[in-house]
């Protein structure tokens, strides 16, 4: 019958070969965790070489210059006698402070907070004044245009959505009644490049180091936090600026991949919790993270020295710390322009393609000169340093005891301690004075006392000589 259907046999029934469901869920498995180790490596590899883009793209950003060729820098060192003349400009107005200025722009008018409108003009130059108080916070934004050789810049720049690559802040201004200058002017940073250390700056030298494409300037709101402009404030800003100044740049916090898991608790989170606000709070009163990127010194420095994020009138329920102001510690570089503890304006300089420079009005006592005036009450000198003056510096960048009553708040024997260490040296260095001209008008009385007596201790001295070898010849001969 079967092979009616069919001219061909039909092959015998065989069944089929099932495969064990062990050895095949075995073989998926090991498949599994080789494409997974695979996948692992290749992500390990991956973020190192992100890692290692990202902190090159960030040195490329940094408002670095060789440090032999610093004039300003304060307590390191590399200062000279003398700096460039200072250009006249006629849009500096006379007594307004320190004038940041610019080519191929004019002023166009004024806006309603009374700073200068600075629009695009080839054939003229533009200035904007500032007078500085200690807190002033300084923006610089990367350099004008689309210059190759700041490619790094400008895209860190896009990336970040913000032109600005740096920041500082104002840390010692003149007394009152003492025209500020670029001189006398001196503000802290943490700089990458070849330095990767906090440093003070004069203001001239922060300006005109590098050719940033703008820069701009923000002050604490004094009408909300009139705390922060107290003389308690400015000395705790000054004794914390004392403590920082040398400690290491933070290149782990600077990296946003490394900075919340390698940074070993410096780190901390923005819109902290009471513990996190808690474990800040210690950390400043030990003195800080002691390593620092641009914007967390700043952060710090109005947060605890200023005592923006210490006042007992923010506490909350359930919490032995109040709440903060300044609830980023680790902003971006540009976050404080418009940050909410900052009094309304936008002061702003646009720079052209090779930067902003400082500028005076043409009745300035600086016009066409080429320093400062000697004012014994201004922050730096331009004196070479020697053995006994680098000691003396470097004293001034340690924190002493009157710092840390400072930073704690005990500003009323830090004050004390101030005015009598100013005595001494006043009376240091008046006695200092007289020693050294008493010094000069003794040499010649000196030289001519000692070019009398030699020739007359020189037969002398030959005769005892002689006299000593005479009874030693006796003596051997006895």
């Amino acid at each position: 019958m079967l092979k009616m259907w069919g001219s061909s046999e039909i092959p015998p029934y065989e069944s089929l070969s099932v495969p064990n469901d062990n050895i095949a869920r075995t073989s998926c498995g090991a498949r599994l965790l080789r494409y997974g180790a695979i996948a692992g490596v290749a992500l390990v590899l991956f973020t190192l070489a992100a890692d290692r883009v990202i902190d090159s793209l960030l040195e490329g950003t940094d408002a670095r210059q060789d440090q032999a060729s610093t004039p300003g820098v304060v307590d390191l060192f590399k200062q000279k006698s003398s700096e460039r003349p200072y250009p006249n400009e006629a849009s500096c107005p006379a007594g307004g402070g320190v004038c940041i200025c610019t080519r191929n722009f004019s002023v166009a008018g004024k806006d309603s907070f009374g700073y200068n409108i600075i629009k695009r003009n080839a054939s003229e130059s533009a200035c904007q004044a500032w007078h500085f108080e200690i807190g002033d916070i300084i923006f610089m934004e990367k350099p004008a245009g689309h210059q190759e050789k700041y490619k790094e810049a400008n895209m860190v720049a896009h990336f970040t959505g913000t032109p600005v690559v740096h920041d500082a802040i104002v840390i010692k201004v003149p007394p009152k009644g003492v025209e500020q200058t670029g001189e006398n002017v001196i503000a802290m940073e943490a700089l990458k490049g070849s330095w990767k250390k906090v440093l003070q700056n004069k203001i001239r030298t922060l300006v005109e180091r590098y050719p940033f494409g703008g820069i701009s300037i923000r002050r604490v709101d004094p009408k909300r936090y009139p705390d922060f402009f107290t003389e308690d404030s400015r000395e705790r800003i000054a004794a914390w600026a004392k403590q920082v100044t040398g400690e290491k740049f933070d290149s782990d916090m600077v990296n946003p991949v490394r900075k919340r898991f390698f940074t070993k608790g410096r780190f901390i989170s923005p819109n902290p919790w009471c513990a996190d606000r808690k474990r800040a709070d210690r950390m400043y009163l030990a003195g800080g993270p002691h390593k620092w990127i641009c914007t967390q010194l700043v952060a710090w420095t109005i947060a605890f020295a200023g005592k923006l994020n210490l006042n007992p009138a923010n506490m909350e329920a359930g919490c032995e710390v109040p709440e903060w102001v300044v609830t980023n510690l680790q902003p971006g570089p540009g976050d404080f322009l418009t940050a909410k503890f900052v009094q309304p304006g936008s002061w702003r300089v646009p720079c052209a393609e090779v930067g902003c420079y400082l500028g005076v009005p043409h009745a300035s006592k600086l016009a066409g000169g080429t320093e400062a005036p000697k004012d014994a009450r201004t922050t730096t000198t331009s004196v070479k340093p020697t053995a006994s003056s680098r000691t003396q510096m470097d004293a001034t960048t340690a924190p002493t005891s009157n710092a840390h009553e400072a930073l704690r708040g005990t500003h009323g024997s830090s004050k004390h301690g101030n005015q009598e260490a100013a005595s001494a040296s006043a009376h240091s260095r008046k006695a200092k004075k007289e020693e050294d001209h008493e010094s000069d008008s003794q040499v010649p009385a000196r030289k001519k006392t000692d070019e009398a007596s030699a020739p007359a201790s020189v037969p002398k001295k030959k005769k005892e000589e002689e006299e000593e070898k005479r009874k030693g010849v006796h003596a051997r001969n006895s």
